[in-house]
């Protein structure tokens, strides 16, 4: 009985690899160093002359997204290396897969115009809530002190213009949208709803789709078993009963590294989808030149220092 109680609340990861990878010889650590000198230096310099978080610069945009994104893959596999905590592991998976879906769902399109309608939408949803959030009825009740009080009350007024300022300017520009004249019933549903996950637009539809974070999954991954293991991962996120089953040997957060190096991979082939393989390719050639040049300094270095 003893024995049954303990496989109740521990579950090991069998070992789980990626083939491509171990069949080059290559470990999670060197796999992860290759693929994120490729996709942080490509990123940087795509960045090159565009704004983040600008309403008129979706590209902009999207590569802040991208080193918001690269910047989570470090954090896991930095976590991953100490072999202490697989559930924040998993919640660290479970951020990268939504923050890649949401650029998979924004920008990988058939054309440029759905693109800009639902990097409008993703603003405008995004500033509604926060604006509501902000919005609630609250008075100075002395457990600060009246300074503190006065200077959070202008922070919040301040958030609340900026957020006003965001919606006002989205919906103007959304006002001169092509879609408006495609499908004007359709198209004011989805942006009173602030309905960026929309399934698809087109003149025919009377009622829009809102897909789910799994439909989203679909986009990163074709196979339905690791669409259901990304939204599974909220089981840790959110702390629930099955995050107590979690196993944290060697062989589980080697797991854990291959899943996040294939969320890596993902990233990568967005950007060559999106940019052309030969451009992106170019943006990082400065930067693996630079690489390969120093290994090349430090070989010779350690070279003559051994004679």
């Amino acid at each position: 009985r003893g024995r049954k109680a303990k496989q109740l609340i521990y579950n090991r990861m069998a070992r789980v690899s990626i083939p491509e990878m171990e069949a080059t010889g290559h470990t999670p650590e060197t796999a992860f160093s290759q693929i994120m000198l490729l996709a942080e230096s490509a990123t940087e310099r795509l960045s090159v002359g565009h704004r983040k978080n600008d309403l008129t610069d979706a590209t902009g945009t999207l590569l802040a997204m991208g080193q918001k994104f690269l910047k989570q893959a470090y954090s896991l596999q930095t976590l991953a290396d100490l072999e202490q905590d697989a559930m924040s592991c998993y919640g660290l998976i479970r951020m990268q897969a939504d923050n890649l879906c949401v650029m998979y769902r924004i920008y990988a399109n058939k054309n440029e115009d759905e693109t800009t309608f639902r990097y409008l939408l993703y603003f405008l949803d995004g500033n509604r809530q926060r604006k509501e959030t902000l919005s609630c009825d609250y008075q100075y009740d002395g457990h600060c002190t009246k300074e503190e009080y006065d200077s959070i009350h202008k922070q919040v007024g301040s958030a609340i213009a900026n957020a006003e300022s965001v919606i006002n300017t989205c919906l103007k520009l959304l006002d001169n949208h092509p879609y408006k004249t495609l499908n004007p019933t359709l198209f004011q549903k989805i942006v009173d709803a602030g309905n960026w996950k929309y399934e698809t637009f087109d003149a025919t539809l009377t009622k829009p789709k809102r897909q789910t974070w799994e439909d989203l999954y679909a986009q990163i991954d074709i196979r339905q078993n690791i669409q259901s293991f990304y939204s599974y991962t909220s089981q840790y996120v959110h702390g629930l009963s099955n995050s107590l089953l979690l196993g944290e040997t060697s062989d589980d957060f080697y797991a854990i590294k291959c899943i996040g190096i294939s969320l890596l991979g993902k990233y990568w082939e967005l950007l060559n989808s999106l940019f052309g393989k030969q451009t992106v390719v170019n943006a990082a050639a400065p930067t693996i030149m630079a690489f390969v040049q120093q290994c090349i300094k430090e070989y010779l270095s350690n070279k003559q220092e051994t004679k």
